[in-house]
């Protein structure tokens, strides 16, 4: 599965299965903030006593890649409807943002 690495920021809330505030940069170098479940970002057992930050992943899919810039389109709507604070699922990012899982 395909994802995107983020930085996971803060610990936001311990309603099950626990929230977190995590943020993407893009290609741009815009930062895009996402409040998300903790096992949606990563396998670690994350609370308020955690340090952070800490790297995390959005799973996604590729929408377009453009091989002259190295920018990749991506959409974390699928497979898990995650959307940043602004409401936002497409993002442009770098190659090498990108992961396997």
């Amino acid at each position: 599965m395909l994802g995107v690495r983020v930085k996971i920021i803060e610990f936001v809330d311990d309603s099950q299965p626990g929230w977190v505030r995590c943020v993407l940069t893009d290609a741009f170098g815009r930062k895009w903030f996402f409040m998300e479940k903790v096992p949606i970002v990563t396998a670690d057992y994350l609370d308020e006593k955690s340090s952070y930050p800490q790297y995390g992943v959005i799973n996604c899919v590729i929408i377009s890649e453009n091989g002259k810039d190295n920018h990749i389109n991506i959409d974390t709507s699928k497979p898990y409807g995650v959307y940043s604070e602004e409401d936002n699922t497409n993002f442009t990012i770098l190659k090498t943002q990108l992961i396997d899982e």
